[in-house]
């Protein structure tokens, strides 16, 4: 169906804000008045993003921060997650999207990314995996507009 990914992604974002206080992270939402309107299932994209804030938590230091972020461009929308924990090594890139694969936190079962992966190619979309410069990591799934 045609849903807005911007409330979509605040009313995600409003159940799990409890969560993540409770493990002193900060959440930061940035995103423009304009509309980003895809064709999706809104409780797929419910499942993912969930996915990708627990990566985030469960690699982030205490007091640090998950910012998420919504862009557009090339006839997508971008739903970004950044984090600050240690990043991915490059080695480590594609094996993240196997199935129980996981870096050794005692938080995941190794399926969170498979499962994001799985929603991402069901929407025509992608996700994507890259080190910040400033430290940390950014997943940014893009899904085409719904204009």
């Amino acid at each position: 169906q045609r849903i807005d990914l911007s409330e979509t992604v605040r009313n995600s974002l409003v159940q799990l804000t409890p969560w993540l206080l409770s493990k002193h992270l900060e959440l930061i939402f940035e995103v423009s008045d304009q509309p980003f309107h895809v064709l999706a299932d809104p409780a797929a994209l419910d499942i993912a993003l969930n996915n990708l804030i627990t990566n985030a938590a469960n690699f982030s230091p205490e007091h640090g921060a998950i910012t998420v972020h919504l862009s557009k461009s090339d006839g997508f929308c971008h739903l970004t997650v950044d984090d600050q924990g240690p990043g991915i090594d490059e080695s480590d890139r594609e094996r993240l999207f196997e199935r129980f694969y996981s870096r050794g936190t005692a938080h995941g079962a190794g399926l969170g990314l498979t499962i994001v992966n799985t929603i991402a190619m069901r929407l025509n979309g992608r996700i994507e995996l890259a080190n910040r410069a400033e430290g940390g990591l950014r997943a940014t799934l893009s899904i085409p507009a719904g204009e």
